[in-house]
């Protein structure tokens, strides 16, 4: 099965590519950020790139082989895996998808969960780049 697309609106150079989901997905979920995280592989970030997207924002990691390890996905009301991947190019079965695991999104502090302070981090330097005149793009 082959889901969602998502068109390019400059923000990414990730265009044309299709992340293989092979093994069931851990999802973390922070409703209190209106996010989710798609664990696909428990593996160390090297990199994160933004992926263009016309609902919200997603951003994909990858490991040190450029594979995408986890994707994120802020902006969102509904967090079934098929509806978080409708904006990411993904090729996978629906026996892999229907092993999805949920969970809560927390930090191995229990501060504050990693979704919540990416988001965080995010909107304040849009709304610190808006009070200083410069624009962002969206």
């Amino acid at each position: 099965m082959t889901a969602g697309s998502s068109p390019d609106t400059g923000k990414s150079d990730l265009k044309g590519f299709v992340i293989p989901i092979t093994q069931p997905p851990i999802v973390e979920i922070d409703t209190e950020a209106t996010a989710a995280y798609i664990r696909l592989r428990d593996t160390k970030v090297v990199a994160t790139k933004p992926y263009g997207s016309e609902k919200g924002l997603v951003m994909l990691d990858f490991d040190a082989n450029e594979n995408v390890v986890g994707i994120e996905v802020v902006g969102q009301q509904e967090f079934s895996i098929r509806e978080l991947i409708k904006q990411i190019p993904v090729k996978t079965s629906d026996a892999v998808l229907n092993a999805t695991r949920y969970v809560a999104a927390r930090s191995s502090t229990g501060l504050i969960s990693p979704i919540t302070f990416r988001r965080s981090l995010f909107t304040f330097c849009v709304f610190s780049l808006d009070s200083f005149g410069t624009t962002f793009p969206r």
